[in-house]
């Protein structure tokens, strides 16, 4: 009973202590990092869907985006995946518009292009294709620091790859994780 009583009191002074320890700091949203964008140039990292050998393949890409003003940015994309029997590259290009502005969290809409090549050789054959592919969608970034951002996106895209054997598509991107990437801002 005195151990329960002890722990009592030193449980119950140390909640009431703790307002006196704690800083209390009020957030002034209107200097978010969401919300001042222009002029801003953000490096980011994604994994994005492609048409290849397989179907539908993903690899990783590296972007920059630079905003033009609060609302809307521009974006170029370097896409690869290099191994023992397939090599792919893809070059591609975005445009961002900011829908909605919510403090820390934007609602965007995007359209974006890119061509690309893809090589593979299987049993001693070598293929290559071209990649073409165009879309559109709705995404948010939510600004977990005023300079990082983690991003989610789908939407419609149209994949082709001129190899013969692979048919073209077109389809929602996205599937049941969404597109997902992280953004540092300078």
């Amino acid at each position: 009973m005195k151990k329960a009583f002890t722990f009592l009191l030193i449980f119950s002074l140390s909640i009431a202590a703790l307002p006196a320890f704690a800083q209390v700091r009020i957030v002034n949203y209107t200097d978010s990092g969401a919300q001042n964008l222009g002029g801003k140039v953000g490096i980011g990292f994604h994994n994005m869907l492609y048409r290849g050998f397989n179907g539908a393949d993903e690899m990783p890409v590296l972007s920059v985006r630079y905003w033009l003003d609060d609302n809307v940015g521009v974006e170029g994309e370097l896409g690869f995946s290099t191994g023992k029997r397939s090599d792919i590259y893809y070059f591609g290009g975005r445009l961002t518009a900011i829908v909605n502005n919510y403090k820390t969290l934007n609602l965007y809409a995007v359209a974006f292009g890119g061509i690309g090549n893809a090589n593979n050789s299987f049993y001693d054959e070598d293929i290559s294709a071209h990649i073409f592919k165009i879309g559109a969608g709705l995404g948010v970034e939510w600004f977990i620091l005023d300079n990082l951002s983690l991003s989610s996106e789908c939407g419609f895209v149209l994949m082709s790859n001129s190899n013969s054997d692979i048919d073209n598509s077109f389809g929602f991107y996205g599937d049941f994780v969404p597109r997902a990437g992280v953004r540092l801002y300078f």
